[in-house]
């Protein structure tokens, strides 16, 4: 694992250590759920070094779409479930059909919020978390051409920042940017166990969304 990737999750570990230790005298919040929208940028891992060797377009963006479960432990703490998922893909137009590859996982964190800042408008927060990424796997489709692969179960790290604003009471509108490490490595194709990839979703993302606030107040 390169020296970054293994300090970005030492990071998310750490914030989430640090953070849950304040939880010890934490009083009853508010719970809230919400959806999100967004972009990831990724490395790939050797299933884009392939790619790019044999002239093809690398995975190295796609569109991530979510939602969460939030609970409010504290009025500055709150314990966040998370389901988000994640689908890179590469489109090569220069060859005929048109080359497409993909990479896809389905991560399931579970974050702790810290409000660094927050009033009666807006709310900043720093979050880390950690949780199982399911159904990770790769596939390339070139006309009637499809190849996939077995799916694999790895380990999915982040921390960020959120920003809340709040329309009202009840809505708020969301904004994220984060980094995490999501990467299974020798993920086999389905067909041929012995052509296998590392598929990595490593990098960072950024992503909107709106939430819902019911139950107590959180403060």
């Amino acid at each position: 694992m390169p020296n970054r990737h293994r300090r970005a999750l030492n990071f998310a570990i750490v914030c989430t250590l640090m953070l849950g230790v304040s939880t010890a005298e934490a009083a009853k919040g508010q719970w809230s759920i919400g959806g999100n929208l967004g972009v990831g940028f990724y490395s790939g891992g050797s299933y884009n070094d392939s790619l790019k060797a044999n002239g093809y377009k690398e995975v190295s963006q796609g569109l991530e779409y979510g939602g969460s479960l939030r609970y409010g432990v504290s009025p500055k703490l709150s314990l966040d479930f998370e389901v988000l998922s994640i689908n890179g893909k590469g489109t090569t137009t220069s060859v005929t059909p048109q080359f497409q590859a993909e990479v896809n996982g389905t991560a399931t964190p579970i974050s702790l919020y810290y409000d660094l800042s927050q009033n009666d408008s807006y709310a900043l927060s720093l979050f880390g978390g950690v949780g199982p990424m399911f159904k990770t796997s790769w596939s390339t489709k070139q006309g009637e051409s499809e190849t996939v692969s077995k799916t694999k179960t790895t380990l999915y790290g982040q921390a960020g920042l959120e920003g809340q604003w709040k329309a009202s009471k009840k809505f708020a509108l969301t904004a994220r940017a984060f980094g995490r490490l999501a990467k299974a490595k020798d993920v086999p194709e389905e067909t041929d166990p012995a052509n296998t990839f590392d598929v990595s979703m490593n990098g960072f993302a950024l992503s909107a969304g709106m939430r819902y606030l019911f139950g107590g107040s959180g403060k």
